[in-house]
Order: structure tokens, then sequence, then C-alpha cells
């Protein structure tokens, strides 16, 4: 909606102290309806043809912003500012710092590709690709995939705050680390287990890592302290300080109990547990390829070969959904399909059994009808209109119950039956 008319000025204060209107054209008044349904007016000097050609041009863009396919121009900002108010906004759902430091090393190699302050809204999916492209020269696949996948969440955040009409990912395709599940066997368990006898506090984190399922920093100060510990339970704080409660068995609370007299259950940093068990245990057991976090995975993998419900070991482990869990644990749910296939095949294995029995059943009753079928050479078939045996029956029993009822003068029927005879 807008619209175009000549536009006269005011002229000075008359004698009655008023100002009027010239009767001498300046330019034309432009009126138009912005995106967001707000009137606006501007002046334009020039003549009537170039004018509508203008406006034309500001209702156009109106509806380009009003179809999302460009950003209102009080919120086109550069990548820059985008980045440190995301930035910001990870500060505000306390993001561990090692996550941030990430981030921002993936941010810094984008901004190095594009010009100095590019616009957000200019970005396309051809950067997005020639970042791929040239960040595969120097870096490994799986770090170029965690780069894109920061940036992704840079922009979704981005189309979410209305800071651009189209994130240039979409139709963007980023690679999977699909990597097997790595967790300990029995004996990589028992071999740890001998090295670290002697150190008590190295039993008592690997213990309950194992029976607990937390990640790495989920039993460490500032996030597990004894306001987590209850009688019959342990509060975790997860990722994106999601909370869930892991119940407590006998081994969990003896190891609890033996560490009241500290200020926390575990005052230990991650990189200290991270060196005591991974640097120095792992190798003595002959454990290699393995993290904090295999641990937490062994726990999830014995569940599932103990055939606890993937939906239970889901809320266990604290996954945003099931699918985090089969994705995880792909391999062993494939080792229990084919049980389950197994189960199947015995189950009914009688029933297959029978099938080459029911076969010579049926083609024993087909030769049967087959030969009822037929007729002797010379004999009559049946006429179509002779009545059947069945139907013979049922007449003479149809003879019966009207010769009783015609013995018989009194009502048969329920209803009559009950009325008291006069």
């Amino acid at each position: 909606m807008a619209s175009i008319r000549p536009h006269y000025p005011l002229t000075d204060k008359d004698s009655t102290g008023k100002r009027q209107r010239s009767k001498k054209q300046d330019g034309w008044l432009l009126s138009w309806k912005d995106h967001q349904s707000k009137w606006r007016s501007k002046m334009f000097r020039g003549d009537k043809k170039s004018a509508e050609r203008f406006l034309q041009r500001i209702v156009a863009e109106v509806d380009q912003i009003t179809a999302g396919l460009k950003a209102p121009p009080e919120r086109s900002i550069g990548l820059s500012e985008a980045i440190s108010l995301y930035l910001r906004h990870q500060d505000r759902t306390k993001r561990s710092p090692r996550t941030k430091s990430r981030y921002a090393i993936s941010f810094k190699a984008f901004q190095a590709l594009l010009p100095r302050d590019t616009d957000l809204q200019n970005i396309r999916r051809r950067d997005i690709e020639r970042f791929r492209a040239e960040r595969l020269d120097t870096c490994s696949e799986a770090t170029v995939n965690l780069d894109l996948r920061q940036l992704k969440a840079l922009f979704n955040w981005c189309y979410g705050m209305e800071l651009v009409s189209r994130s240039p990912f979409v139709g963007v395709k980023i690679g999977t680390d699909a990597k097997p599940v790595r967790f300990l066997s029995k004996n990589e368990i028992q071999a740890l287990y001998d090295v670290i006898e002697d150190d008590h506090d190295a039993w008592d984190l690997v213990t309950f890592y194992l029976q607990s399922g937390a990640r790495a920093n989920e039993i460490l100060p500032p996030r597990f302290t004894w306001a987590n510990v209850h009688q019959t339970e342990i509060t975790l704080i997860g990722k994106g300080n999601k909370i869930r409660h892991v119940g407590l068995n006998d081994t969990l609370r003896g190891i609890l109990e033996s560490r009241k007299h500290l200020v926390v259950p575990f005052p230990f940093n991650y990189y200290e547990v991270y060196r005591a068990i991974v640097r120095k245990y792992f190798p003595q057991a002959g454990i290699f390829e393995a993290d904090l976090h295999t641990l937490r995975k062994t726990a999830g993998a014995r569940l599932i070969q103990a055939e606890v419900d993937i939906y239970r070991v889901s809320k266990f482990l604290g996954h945003s959904s099931v699918t985090v869990t089969e994705r995880h644990y792909v391999d062993l749910l494939k080792q229990d399909y084919q049980d389950l296939a197994r189960i199947m095949e015995s189950r009914f294995k009688s029933d297959t059994e029978m099938i080459p029995r029911i076969q010579a059943n049926q083609d024993q009753l087909a030769s049967v009808s087959i030969g009822i079928s037929s007729h002797r050479e010379g004999e009559k078939p049946l006429a179509s209109k002779e009545i059947s045996p069945r139907k013979s029956n049922v007449n003479e029993d149809l003879k019966e119950s009207w010769a009783l009822r015609e013995s018989n003068p009194q009502p048969t029927d329920y209803e009559s039956a009950a009325l008291p005879l006069s």
C-alpha cells in the first residue's frame, strides 16, 4: 500500500500568526507501509515519473523483507558483531571455557577467509563451501566437520534472533564421524583394576564413572558437591545444565561414605583426572585409543549387553533423545537385532516344521474333492432343482414345529407366557 501526491511547503507566518501552504509545488510526498505495517513518508524532489520509480523500488524492498528474502535494515549487522553477540549468549548458558575457546577457533578461521567485517546478510552458501575446501588443506576432516557444526549453530542462532532472513547452511551437508563405540572389555576392566589397586582415588573415580555413567566433569567440582548427594540417589548436572538423577547402589554408597572427610567427594579438576587415569594407568593396563568418556560408554554398553531397554539406557545416560543412544551403540544394537532374529526363528521353529504336513493335508483334501466332483461313467448328475438332504431336514423340523403349535392352544412366546392365565 503506497501513495504519491504533490507536496507544498509551508510559508512564513501571516498576520494571524499561522503558517499557510504555498501554492507552489516543490516536490512529491511518498507514503508507504513498511515491513512492520507502519506508515512511512519521504519527500522526493524531481519529476513525477522519477518519484513513481523510486516509490516502486521502496515497495519492492518492503515485499522482500516481508517475505524473508532480505534482512530488515535495522538488524543488518556485521559478522564480527554477530559472533560477539553469540559468544555473550553462550556465557549466559554457562558453557565450559573449553567449549567457548573451541567456538572462537572456528569463528576466527572463518573470519580470516572473508573480507573484514563482512555483512552477515551477504554470506552465502558458496562462502561455506569455500571455507570447507580451504580448511581441508590444513586440517583433518573431523576438525573441519566440527568447525562447520559450530558455524551452523551460529547462523541458526542468528536466524532465530531474526538477524538474517536465511541461513547460508541451507543445503550444506556436514560429514559425520561414524566411528564404532569404544568401550572396555571385561579383560581391559580387570587389567585396569589391577594397576589402580593401590591408588584409592583412582579406584573410586573409575568405579564411579563405570557405575554411574557420568561424564568426566559431572562428578567433579563445581558441578558435583555434597549437595548433590542424597540418601538413595545423586544429582548430576549435564550438558546445558540439564539435571538427571542416578540411583545409588551399595558400591557407590560405600565410596561416598569413605570420602566424607573431604570438602567435596572428588576434589580434582579435569586435567588431574585425565593425567592420572588416561595417561598413566590406561597404558599400564594395555588400554589404548580411549579416554575418560570411554568409561561412560562402557557403562552404557554393559547395560545394552544386559538387554536393558534402550529407553531406560537413554534416560540413565542423560541423552537428549533415544536417537542419540541408538547412534552411539548402533553396533551393539545390530547384534541385539540378530539375537532377536534367532529367538524368533527358534520360537516359531515348530510352526515352520508343520508346513510340510499342512501342505500334505491340503493335497489330500484336494484329491478327495476332485474324486467327489467326478462321477462314474454313465451316472447322471444331480438335478439342479433337487432338494439337498440338509434342506429336507429343515423342512421336516418346520413341519414338526407347526404341528406342536397347533396342538397347544396356549401362547409359547416369552411375553405372553409371563402373563397369568385367566
